[in-house]
């Protein structure tokens, strides 16, 4: 079953910069729960994911703004299968108003003397006629009513500014208020669930957001999330593989160099069709159509395959071990090819002709000699299946 945690766990896996063996160990933060979603806190980031279109709405609508009201927005993702769909925000982690009691000062002052953060201007006017607020206080107070003002240039006319979506936030060294918890109660009222149900998600957030900002929207595929779940046994498959590929036996079918550099593409080869027996224990390979492909680092600048490697999903496989596609090139120029400038280096789909030529490693033997000794996973009786 897909949980928010486990969508939350992927887009850490496929983004960030981490050790894949530390997967079990990731120091995620469950903040809370509510009637629209949850929310993660996990490396100085929040993951909120929610059911709320409005959330999605604005937080589309202000990334790379960089606004001084609101915290800082850094992807917004839209995950979807026949049973979930959930909004994925990341963005900025502040200290809340219920944490700092400056906010909640502030906020009890302005009821004690009766003010409204909607009217900043009378509040001034009755300092001005001698009423005395501390500048701390004051400060915030102002603060608070800017976000308010920043809502309503943006269409979020009823927007909920409380306490506990409010919080401090420090930009350039200053700390200063900010809200983030973008929700427009009345617009999330009028899109109920009959009215979702019978419209496109998509065509909703283009009548509501910018071209331009709709490019911000990632999209989370069910498959990848399933093949994320699996990365602890996916990462001991890929140790049985670098095993085999180590061995005296492997290192006869190579005459120079390693399984990177010199034997990628026989590598490359046998660990398709190896990762492709290997998912296809549970069906997982026809269920969700996510097949093991053979591609190619291309440098345009020469029109060489600097390197071949297995690609599934959002994850790129090769001598060394499991990557993230985001990282992968910067990685192999930096642990494999330090020669080369990153910078014209693109992913390529290596066409199956192209695919079955054999170079100097012979991969049909290769794959051949080592089954019969029993070193590929394909060959243990103890293989233990991907996760659904």
């Amino acid at each position: 079953m897909i949980s928010p945690e486990k969508i939350v766990k992927h887009l850490i896996l496929s983004s960030e910069d981490i050790e894949f063996e530390e997967f079990n160990e990731l120091d995620i933060e469950l903040l809370g729960a509510g009637g629209w979603g949850y929310a993660f806190h996990y490396n100085d980031k929040v993951f909120k994911v929610t059911t709320s279109i409005t959330e999605a709405i604005y937080a589309l609508q202000i990334k790379d703004k960089g606004l001084p009201s609101s915290v800082d927005i850094f992807d917004i993702s839209l995950y979807e299968d026949p049973s979930h769909l959930y909004f994925v925000i990341e963005q900025e982690k502040v200290l809340n108003g219920e944490e700092d009691s400056r906010i909640s000062v502030a906020l009890n002052y302005l009821d004690d003397i009766g003010g409204d953060i909607n009217d900043f201007e009378e509040i001034e006017e009755r300092i001005e006629a001698g009423l005395i607020i501390e500048p701390s206080i004051l400060k915030i107070l102002r603060e608070i009513s800017d976000i308010t003002n920043e809502l309503y240039f943006y269409g979020f006319y009823d927007a909920d500014v409380h306490v506990g979506n409010l919080g401090i936030s420090r930009k350039d060294g200053i700390e200063q208020v900010v809200f983030f918890d973008q929700m427009n109660t009345t617009l999330e009222d009028q899109y109920g669930d009959e009215y979702l149900n019978s419209r496109d998600i998509i065509s909703i957030l283009m009548e509501n957001v910018s071209e331009q900002s709709m490019s911000a929207l990632s999209f989370i595929r069910e498959a990848d999330v399933i093949i994320s779940d699996a990365m602890p046994d996916l990462i001991d498959f890929m140790e049985d593989m670098k095993y085999a590929f180590s061995t005296v036996e492997a290192y006869e079918f190579l005459e120079n160099g390693d399984w990177c550099a010199g034997g990628c593409r026989a590598f490359a080869k046998v660990l398709r069709n190896e990762l492709t027996e290997y998912l296809s224990k549970d069906e997982v390979v026809d269920k969700y159509a996510l097949k093991p492909e053979i591609v190619g680092i291309k440098n345009y600048s020469t029109s060489n395959i600097e390197h071949f490697f297995v690609k599934l999903g959002d994850f790129c496989f090769d001598a060394t071990g499991i990557h993230n596609s985001k990282s992968f090139i910067n990685a192999f120029v930096q642990q494999e090819a330090p020669h080369l400038n990153s910078s014209p280096l693109s992913f390529v789909k290596i066409p199956e002709d192209e695919i079955a030529t054999t170079d100097h490693v012979n991969d049909v033997e290769l794959e051949k000699t080592l089954k019969e000794i029993g070193l590929l996973p394909s060959t243990y009786s103890n293989n233990i299946p991907v996760p659904t």
